[in-house]
């Protein structure tokens, strides 16, 4: 309430400017005690400066207190299930308030038995999907689908994560082919079996190929080039050029060596793996059937000559005097196919001496390939066949290849393979690239689309062969090795 006053020692007999003076006097009393009592209802005691008016010498009115701030927000409900409630509202801000915000409510309760709920199996509120699935369950708090056939749960994701059920179709993903897990090594997958991966096409031939952790290698002897593919496909790049005839090769650390298939101007090349110069390691040799590589040597054989050997950087070659086929190095030995006493696989060291006998009795006079899986010699024979066996230190040979005509051969990680030729001269008439565990087993057909078999070789993921699929198309190709 305003209480007007009426001012004190007012002359009774006042002139109009008097009246005048105490009419805008009474207005200014009105319009200062107006507003002291608005700042009092909006509790802003800073809204107005008071002293501001006044007349004269008067002095300026009290500043109004400032209000009383907003009350926090209530405390937040329990959620339902696991979560709680959320913090009330936060103090206001505009009226010079300090009640803080109301506290979060108490995490709700979860009375499910999550090892065997299948709607909160793990956590609650963790549902098990029947994605693909015929029927699911709670398996200890891990879902556990009844999978549709050709379907399978692969991930099997945790608690934290929502479930998808039986996720992958067996029977066409790539990472998961005919069984969780089973990479085809960026083949397709289609009905279960992994698919050829098509690194090259165009090369136009050559018996060599390797492979190092990231790239493939492989000769072309009509173009006279060494080249290398990454593992997964890309671009080609050219590692050596002006080398006619390439034809055998083997990567051995950080160099790449390679065979020239010429008469009497024949010889070994290297380079590095990443390109640069080319290194003539031995030259004037009359077509190298076969080279090998290790212990800081270079061994061949020259066509129908006898063993020879020459030091990886280069210089004198050194003559074995006795004759060997498919020259191998294995764990400091060079270990080489003979004919004599009725075939036998022999052994030397890398700067010869007297041969000495590793199995014998073998019942060949040639062999085109010798690999080692462990102590255990594989070899492929030179016979209508062209059967594959396995044999141990002075043991009896046994066939692996079980009458399969194997054109090519590799050995790897306990596994031998091989290309069973198809006909070049028919178009799209396939081959067929078969593996073996080299303990012994029954082969399995790991592609049909095997073509003319050239060349093959194979790490712990894949198998790698240079093949002609058609008349005048060459083809490096790539296929997850069995499981």
């Amino acid at each position: 309430m305003v209480i007007l006053k009426e001012p004190r020692g007012r002359a009774p007999n006042a002139t109009g400017f008097e009246s005048l003076g105490y009419t805008r006097a009474m207005t200014r009393v009105l319009s200062v005690t107006s507003l002291v009592s608005l700042a009092v209802l909006i509790g802003c005691s800073s809204l107005i400066g008071l002293d501001e008016f006044h007349e004269g010498s008067s002095a300026g009115g009290t500043g109004a207190v400032g209000g009383t701030g907003a009350s926090g927000g209530s405390s937040g409900q329990g959620g339902s299930g696991n979560q709680g409630g959320a913090a009330g509202s936060s103090a206001g801000t505009s009226n010079g308030g300090t009640s803080g915000g109301g506290m979060g409510g108490t995490a709700g309760s979860c009375t499910a038995d999550i090892d065997n709920d299948e709607n909160n199996c793990g956590a609650c509120g963790h549902v098990c999907s029947t994605n693909n699935a015929s029927s699911t369950k709670c398996d200890q708090g891990v879902c556990t689908p009844t999978c549709n056939a050709d379907f399978d749960d692969c991930n099997t994701p945790d608690a934290s994560t929502a479930d998808d059920g039986c996720e992958v179709n067996l029977k066409q993903d790539g990472e998961n082919c005919s069984t969780c897990g089973r990479s085809c090594q960026g083949g397709d997958c289609s009905a279960g079996e992994c698919q050829p991966l098509v690194l090259y096409e165009g090369v136009s031939g050559g018996q060599g190929i390797d492979v190092t952790d990231q790239e493939v290698f492989f000769t072309d002897d009509n173009d006279g080039r060494v080249y290398a593919i990454p593992k997964s496909g890309g671009n080609v790049r050219t590692v050596a050029d002006g080398q006619a005839k390439a034809w055998h090769l083997q990567v051995d650390g950080s160099n790449v060596f390679w065979s020239l298939d010429r008469l009497s101007t024949g010889g070994v090349s290297s380079s590095p793996v990443a390109g640069g110069s080319v290194n003539p390691v031995v030259t004037g040799v009359d077509s190298p059937e076969s080279i090998t590589v290790g212990g800081g040597y270079v061994f061949y054989s020259p066509l129908g000559g006898n063993l020879h050997g020459v030091l990886s950087s280069g210089g004198t070659p050194q003559d074995f005097q006795f004759p060997g086929d498919a020259p191998r190095y294995h764990n400091g030995w060079l270990y080489f196919v003979s004919s004599a006493k009725s075939g036998s696989i022999q052994r030397t060291s890398t700067s010869g001496g007297v041969p000495i006998d590793f199995a014998t009795n073998l019942g060949l006079t040639y062999a085109r390939y010798l690999f080692f899986d462990q102590d255990v010699a594989i070899y492929s024979v030179s016979n209508p066949k062209s059967e594959v066996y396995r044999v141990t230190d002075g043991g009896s040979p046994s066939a692996l290849s079980d009458g399969h005509l194997a054109s090519t051969m590799t050995a790897s990680n306990g596994w031998v393979f091989w290309n069973e030729r198809g006909t070049p001269q028919l178009p799209d008439l396939p081959g067929t690239v078969w593996g073996v565990p080299a303990s012994g087993g029954t082969p399995v057909a790991i592609t049909d689309q095997g073509g003319f078999g050239i060349s093959i070789v194979a790490d712990g993921d894949a198998v790698y062969y240079a093949t002609q699929l058609r008349q005048n198309t060459y083809s490096i190709l790539k296929i997850a090795r069995p499981q």
